[in-house]
């Protein structure tokens, strides 16, 4: 079974393989490759076989008036006996590789081929190098395009004034658009309002010449959304051409759940994971950073009695939850900052589990009191 991608391709073929059969006025013509052969019957296929190699290792047009008396075709019965005429062109694209061979054959001997028609068969094969040329790139631009609709990553074009040129479906679906909906609009309408001061002067600076910033390099940026919201993307840029004729291509990611799956990290690093409150890790570091800028820090340290007795006797999370309502508790009793001072941090904390360094500052500033 023929691939359907191929037909349009074999159609124009086909063209020129009964074009070459009118010239010559031959009942058999045919091209001749690697895969299927177009135009003749399958007996015909075989019987033009060694024709068609003799064709290809001459790489140039080769006429045989009649194998029954030519030497090279003679011993080896070629065809077997079914073709006495036989004038074919290599088909040889540009890389020099031979794709196959057109011809056209008589069961019946013919005189030598006048040098003219020999001119218009080398023609013939020319075409039909560029009709395989062009099926080639027809195929791999439909594949292209294919990839482009199918992949999960949003892709997105403009040209040099801005202006949105192609958004494949992952990229609509991701800003919210309709089919289509993305063309012709400014690239800055998925930028955010608050950013489209760096974007419009990005782009100014990559249309005047300069090198895109951004090129070979991927970034975390935020994407406006056609309902007003924003997404979190990854974005990766790149650039083609110069001036007018410049286009800019994106390539972006949703990274809304690796900045969720972030937070939970940062949670699980940063909170005891049977309260939820904040545990020694950011405790020491709030008491750090406070210190470390001057600002005065007062710390105050309770022991619970009996929370032990309490877990062992009715499990660890109805010790967690009793732990857990005292600190909000007692957050809730605590004053409130003023804007000069530090918000109040209600942490749990192993007894003389601060870190030497907390513990040393604090030292410091009560003795500076």
């Amino acid at each position: 079974m023929r691939d359907a991608r191929t037909a349009p391709v074999e159609a124009s073929l086909q063209g020129l393989i009964d074009l070459a059969a009118d010239l010559l006025e031959a009942p058999i013509a045919a091209i001749l490759g690697a895969g299927a052969p177009i135009g003749p019957r399958a007996e015909e296929a075989n019987a033009l076989a060694p024709f068609r190699d003799r064709a290809i290792a001459r790489g140039d047009v080769l006429v045989v008036p009649d194998a029954a008396i030519d030497p090279q075709f003679r011993a080896g019965s070629a065809g077997g006996g079914a073709i006495r005429f036989f004038a074919g062109a290599p088909l040889i694209d540009r890389d020099g590789t031979c794709l196959g061979v057109l011809c056209v054959a008589d069961p019946a001997p013919r005189p030598p081929l006048a040098d003219r028609t020999r001119r218009r068969l080398a023609r013939l094969s020319d075409l039909a190098v560029a009709v395989l040329a062009q099926g080639r790139r027809t195929m791999a631009q439909r594949d292209a395009e294919g990839f482009v609709a199918a992949t999960s990553s949003a892709l997105i074009t403009t040209d040099a004034t801005g202006r949105i040129t192609f958004a494949n479906p992952a990229c609509e679906t991701l800003l919210g658009y309709p089919a289509g909906a993305l063309a012709g609009r400014d690239v800055a309408s998925i930028v955010p309002l608050r950013l489209r001061g760096h974007h419009v002067a990005g782009m100014g600076a990559l249309t005047a010449g300069g090198p895109p910033k951004l090129s070979g390099r991927s970034v975390e940026v935020t994407a406006l959304r056609a309902d007003g919201g924003e997404v979190p993307i990854e974005l990766s840029l790149c650039a083609w051409g110069e001036g007018a004729a410049m286009g800019v291509g994106a390539v972006m990611r949703d990274i809304s759940e690796r900045r969720r799956r972030n937070a939970r990290l940062l949670r699980l690093a940063h909170e005891d994971p049977g309260t939820g409150l904040p545990n020694r890790v950011r405790l020491s570091g709030e008491i750090d950073a406070r210190l470390a800028a001057r600002r005065p820090v007062g710390l105050l340290t309770l022991g619970v009695d009996g929370l032990r007795a309490v877990t062992d006797g009715f499990g660890s999370g109805i010790g967690a939850a009793l732990l857990e309502a005292l600190v909000v508790r007692l957050a809730g009793r605590l004053p409130q900052g003023r804007d000069s001072d530090p918000a109040n941090l209600a942490a749990t904390v192993p007894a003389g589990s601060l870190n030497p360094g907390t513990a040393r500052y604090l030292r410091e500033i009560g003795a500076a009191r």
